[in-house]
């Protein structure tokens, strides 16, 4: 995985809204496991080098991920998560700010309400949290919410940015 401008930590990163759509799999959804086809169609749906990630919904509209990282939206001042029981990977960053931060509500994220929330980021193990710049032409802009778990991240010995 090529290393990200650092930047891109302080500004966000732009979005892809993928046509490509999650299925259900109640008895896979959660787990990391090898299984990644739909991510990686999903992937090749862009080659804009300014398009950082994509953003995937399942087949009722609901935002679930991007493809390689879970989604955090915040919501009238709400950090919210997408439930993961019918698709998606619970990674393990996701679980550490739930655990962090007991706020955070999990639960369906339908696309409309993802996009208009005030702040989006996403959460790696490997990337870190990553702001939302935009999804198409909807802006966001990094607030505060994304910021604490920012910090939080760094509290735990890991750089914003990647190394």
């Amino acid at each position: 995985m090529p290393a990200l401008d650092p930047a891109l930590y302080r500004d966000g990163v732009r979005l892809h809204l993928c046509g490509t759509r999650l299925a259900g799999q109640p008895q896979l959804a959660g787990i990391k496991h090898l299984n990644r086809l739909e991510q990686v169609l999903a992937r090749a749906e862009w080659n804009d080098p300014a398009i950082a990630e994509g953003l995937l919904c399942d087949m009722h509209g609901n935002a679930v991920s991007a493809t390689a990282a879970n989604l955090f939206a915040v919501i009238d001042g709400v950090p919210v998560t997408p439930a993961l029981e019918r698709c998606g990977v619970a990674g393990v960053l996701r679980a550490e700010l739930l655990e962090a931060f007991p706020r955070v509500a999990v639960r369906d994220l339908p696309l409309a309400e993802c996009l208009a929330a005030s702040e989006l980021f996403l959460s790696s193990g490997v990337r870190g949290i990553l702001p939302v710049q935009a999804v198409g032409d909807r802006v966001f802009v990094p607030g505060p919410v994304t910021r604490a778990m920012q910090a939080h991240w760094r509290g735990l010995g890991f750089p914003t940015e990647q190394a």
